[in-house]
């Protein structure tokens, strides 16, 4: 009987084979379920961190910095394990397909960065349980010496992790993007941009404690800007102020009638020249520093002028508005002014700030009576001198309830009100330290105009020389269209409108005056000097609505159309301005509007007229309307808008 050894042989190498099916299919398995089991990790823990953005007062309560660090470390094993479990996959140098490799191989990285980023933030976690330590254990000191002490005990952690997320953002810089598909093209730069920024927000918060007085008192100039009567960084200074820190306590905040700092015992410089055109002023003071929307640039000359006659050094400037004051008043909660027996909230505190402006004026007496009656010396002393007392008596009650027993929820509340303030413009920061400085400009919280040159570019500014607070009742719509159909340069066209609501009056008196009451000030005819910031190079083609138009250049990189008008109480006025813009070509269209600080959310239209034949590609924000050839944009300004057009126009052919 004789043997199949053939068949045996094939029997043989089938179950090896089989055997090393079932053996590579447990690997995988096995691998499976440990890919499954980091992913999951992953999730869990990610989705409970993504839950803090959205409650971010959380992060101060006692226990929360340690589960952060336990989510944090927990993300790091899974991100280590997963890269792990893949990377056989993820380096595949037997790939033959050049952006199929590059995009693995960029998925590697980004594992490997987020593991180390992970790492860093549970160190970065241990500053921030300092923090929240101090903030418990508050007990004489108040919330802003606690908060100092929490930031000295945090630097040491600071420091160390500032350096491991700007390696992390210089690792994910460096992964290569040209071969690299959606989207991980896109979330490269932009990963890489946030982690410079969160480096950027370390170094600031090691810095912090010297911006908090902790060698010794720190003084900060103090700008209160009334946008009623509107200005370049918000509105006319009609306060000013000195807040020193010592150690994270507010040794003093003084803020009063801004007319009270210049005694004009030096020689002060000639103003900006339209100031001494349009309204007679022959000195530059303090309270006119803000004549440039450039904050940096505002807080340097307000510094400078200040310091002509008061000799108190200083660390930075701090700028707010009405609109920022009535947000902090409601993240602090109500404030009882024992001088006026009255409480105030963030409902009431600009109308009564406004009421207790106003003159005594005894019952049936009107202001020209009364000057008459009393004299200016007695006014001056009993009125005049005291008509702006409600800003220092509300900056104390506001710094005893910081001070006092305020909460670590309260504090958040007041900290997420200020960020919001800071992004709408209505606070505006300058500091002489530089890591802190560094990261307001690179996060656009400094005020500065936007410097970049690639695109289209709008900032529409107004100053009220009036000698009133009209901006109150004065209406502002922007319409902007810009044509990208026409064969020839780029051509834009800007259509503003004013809206004046003060009831009539039979003439415009441009002088300074008194009125009987803050309401009446805030009536009458609105004189502005209007200035309009365009990209470099546009040349104004014509102008309506106005008698004359200059153009000038070389200001913060930008060209500026400029003019001078009135609009009657109770009129309105549309001005519109059509100029070529530099010719950027045709398939990606972007435009930057700034906001003017101070202003609320002021109405804005786009309307882009596309080529003929062009297909969009994609846009940012989404139009509020589309029709054949014309994209049209509801916005207002609230904050800075961007959008960006992308097209593909239609090649033409010859026969």
């Amino acid at each position: 009987m004789s043997i199949d050894t053939q068949g045996l042989e094939r029997k043989q190498r089938s179950r090896l084979l089989l055997a090393v099916l079932l053996i590579l299919l447990l690997v995988v398995l096995i691998k499976g379920v440990w890919i499954s089991r980091h992913a999951y990790v992953l999730w869990k823990h990610g989705m409970r961190l993504e839950g803090l953005m959205h409650n971010p007062a959380s992060v101060l309560e006692p226990q929360e910095p340690a589960r952060i660090q336990a989510d944090l470390a927990a993300i790091e094993g899974a991100l280590r394990g997963l890269r792990a479990q893949l990377r056989p996959v993820l380096r595949p140098v037997w790939l033959p397909w050049r952006s199929a490799r590059e995009n693995l191989l960029a998925l590697d990285g980004l594992l490997g960065v987020g593991a180390e980023l992970a790492g860093a933030g549970q160190v970065a976690a241990e500053g921030l349980q300092s923090i929240v330590n101090a903030l418990a254990a508050r007990q004489a000191s108040g919330m802003s010496e606690s908060l100092f002490m929490g930031l000295v005990d945090a630097r040491p952690h600071f420091q160390e992790a500032a350096p491991l997320v700007g390696q992390a953002a210089e690792d994910v810089a460096a992964l290569p993007t040209a071969h690299l598909g959606s989207p991980l093209s896109g979330l490269v730069p932009t990963l890489a941009h946030y982690l410079r920024l969160g480096s950027m927000a370390l170094e600031a918060g090691a810095a912090a404690p010297t911006l908090l007085g902790e060698s010794g008192p720190t003084s900060y100039l103090i700008l209160a800007q009334n946008n009623d009567e509107l200005r370049a960084t918000g509105g006319f200074i009609t306060g000013l102020g000195l807040a020193t820190l010592d150690r994270g306590r507010i040794a003093q905040l003084i803020i009063k009638d801004s007319y009270d700092f210049d005694k004009f015992t030096v020689e002060h410089p000639w103003p900006p020249e339209p100031m001494t055109r349009y309204m007679g002023i022959d000195q530059w003071v303090t309270r006119d520093g803000n004549w440039s929307p450039d904050f940096p640039t505002a807080a340097r000359d307000t510094e400078d002028l200040y310091h002509l006659e008061n000799s108190t050094e200083l660390s930075g400037i701090v700028a707010f508005d009405m609109l920022a004051l009535e947000a902090l008043v409601k993240a602090v909660g109500p404030l009882y002014l024992e001088v006026y027996e009255d409480q105030i909230t963030g409902d009431n505190v600009l109308r009564k700030a406004r009421e207790y402006w106003n003159p005594p004026l005894p019952e049936g007496v009107d202001l020209a009576e009364w000057f008459r009656e009393l004299g200016w010396s007695t006014i001056k002393e009993d009125w005049w001198q005291h008509r702006k007392d409600f800003m220092g008596l509300l900056a104390e009650a506001l710094l005893a309830k910081l001070q006092g027993g305020s909460e670590p929820h309260q504090l958040s509340a007041v900290l997420w009100a200020m960020k919001r303030a800071i992004d709408e413009r209505h606070i505006l920061l300058y500091f002489h330290e530089p890591a802190v400085q560094e990261l307001l400009a690179a996060t656009g919280m400094d005020g500065t105009l936007d410097h970049d040159t690639a695109g289209d570019y709008l900032l529409v500014l107004d100053t009220n020389m009036g000698y009133n607070k009209v901006n109150l009742n004065v209406d502002k719509l922007i319409e902007y269209e810009v044509d990208l159909a026409s064969d020839g340069p780029l051509q834009a066209t800007l259509t503003i409108t004013y809206r004046n609501r003060s009831p009539a009056e039979p003439v415009c008196d441009h002088r300074p005056r008194i009125e009987a009451s803050y309401d009446l000030m805030a009536q009458g005819c609105y004189w502005n000097y209007l200035r309009i910031y365009v990209p470099p190079g546009s040349q104004l083609l014509s102008s309506e609505g106005v008698t004359e138009t200059e153009t000038l250049t070389g200001e913060h990189g930008k060209t500026v159309f400029a003019t001078f008008f009135v609009v009657p109480a109770a009129e309105s006025k549309t001005l519109r301005f059509t100029y070529q813009l530099p010719d950027w070509g045709r398939e990606e269209y972007r435009l930057l509007v700034q906001k003017q600080a101070g202003t609320d959310a002021v109405p804005l239209g786009v309307r882009i007229v596309l080529p003929e034949g062009a297909e969009v590609l994609s846009t940012e924000p989404q139009p509020t309307d589309k029709q054949p050839g014309v994209l049209w944009y509801d916005l207002n300004l609230r904050r800075d808008r961007t959008l960006l057009v992308k097209l593909r126009q239609e090649q033409s052919h010859e026969d």
